[in-house]
């Protein structure tokens, strides 16, 4: 991996070292701690509320060329929260570290949204599909970590140790963090050649309330997938995490194609329909007969919300002047870990109560609503 001229990316693959476990991993822990489906929705909520607050500070202080500065806070607090993981004894403890974790991540994320807007990304959608494989990679070296790990576990019965050992490891990585940030070239957001295609607020709010609803979709789905495997499969966390590969799988698909993709359809009707896969997935979840068929499908249903992801975020570039992408990706991040949130709560709830077919059909009806206020706003355009 190159590092010259790639360094916001590689920061991206440090910040994104946790999070293809964490998705699974953190709800395995509360589980082992005894908690139940209500502590992981919490859990998962904590970290998503701490992005809602720490987001639009964050956006705030890049609008400002604050960004070195932002990025080494991001590192090192992103680190403590690791380390807290790491060193926890309790659930609470856990809530404690799942927000300074999302906290750190969230100033890392706006930073290097911003700086590769400022490197082309406005123009070229591939940049954010080469930023979203990075963290794919990093997420990638994140797991064959924990695959170790777990596997030692499956073997030894060792299980929360093995997955402090995970996070106490990340933490250790995570701090190269600061090496990166060291290196990173300066950009001036004033000075930024931008798109002279026009918005409006209302092409602006489409894409914040399609993003809103990705998250709030994403929030019922994701946290409840440990449950609901570990409580029909009767799966080891080892087996988990295998699980979770076609998913890895599917969104390293969509970025390394999101480029071509997004800068040929990025502006047609073709694209909205992208995440209806995601939702008709969502309805077959609950009928998959073993483990296999469960991990393709959700594998697949990984690629239609990669490739909305990246083309969100290259929208806001592209609409936006540069003297506010701080702000807008700030408020876009925070949106979306608010919904998340939301989706967590509702979720666990949901799960709790009435069953994993009404949790994840629920959710199959958001993401077919994703692409609503963005296509409405796309054809009022195209009208006027």
């Amino acid at each position: 991996m190159k590092l010259a001229g790639n360094e916001a990316f590689v920061l991206n693959s440090i910040a994104n070292l946790y999070f293809a476990l964490f998705e699974f991993i953190l709800g395995i822990f509360v589980i082992l701690l005894k908690g139940n489906s209500i502590d992981v929705g919490v859990t998962y909520a904590i970290y998503n509320i701490s992005w809602f607050i720490a987001s639009p500070l964050s956006g705030f202080l890049v609008d400002k060329n604050h960004i070195r500065s932002l990025l080494y806070f991001g590192v090192i607090v992103l680190s403590v929260g690791l380390f807290g993981i790491g060193f926890t004894t309790s659930i609470a403890e856990i809530y404690y570290s799942a927000f300074m974790m999302g906290t750190g991540a969230s100033f890392i994320s706006v930073g290097v949204l911003v700086h590769v807007g400022a490197e082309g990304g406005s123009q070229d959608a591939s940049l954010y599909g080469k930023l979203m494989l990075y963290g794919i990679i990093g997420s990638g070296v994140g797991g064959f970590i924990g695959f170790v790990s777990l596997l030692i576990s499956q073997l030894t019965d060792l299980y929360i140790i093995s997955i402090k050992a995970i996070f106490l490891i990340f933490g250790v990585i995570t701090l190269w963090g600061i090496y990166l940030v060291y290196r990173l070239p300066h950009i001036s957001l004033g000075t930024i050649k931008e798109s002279r295609q026009r918005n409006s607020f209302r092409e602006i709010a489409g894409i914040l309330a399609s993003v809103m609803l990705l998250g709030l979709g994403q929030g019922i789905t994701y946290p409840m997938m440990v449950p609901y495997v570990e409580a029909r499969f009767h799966a080891t966390p080892f087996e988990l995490l295998l699980v979770y590969i076609p998913a890895g799988i599917g969104w390293f698909f969509a970025s390394r194609n999101s480029g071509r993709i997004i800068n040929k359809y990025g502006e047609s009707r073709k694209i909205f329909f992208v995440t209806m896969t995601s939702a008709v997935i969502a309805i077959l979840l609950p009928f998959a007969p073993d483990l296999i068929l469960l991990s393709i499908l959700w594998g697949i249903e990984a690629v239609g919300l990669a490739l909305w992801t990246i083309l969100v975020q290259q929208r806001i570039s592209k609409k936006m002047p540069s003297r506010v992408w701080g702000t807008s990706y700030g408020f876009m991040n925070g949106l979306y870990y608010l919904l998340y949130a939301a989706g967590s709560l509702s979720g666990g709830r949901t799960f709790y109560y009435l069953g994993p077919m009404i949790t994840f059909w629920s959710a199959a009806v958001i993401f077919a609503l994703v692409p609503l206020p963005i296509n409405i706003n796309h054809r009022k355009a195209t009208v006027s």
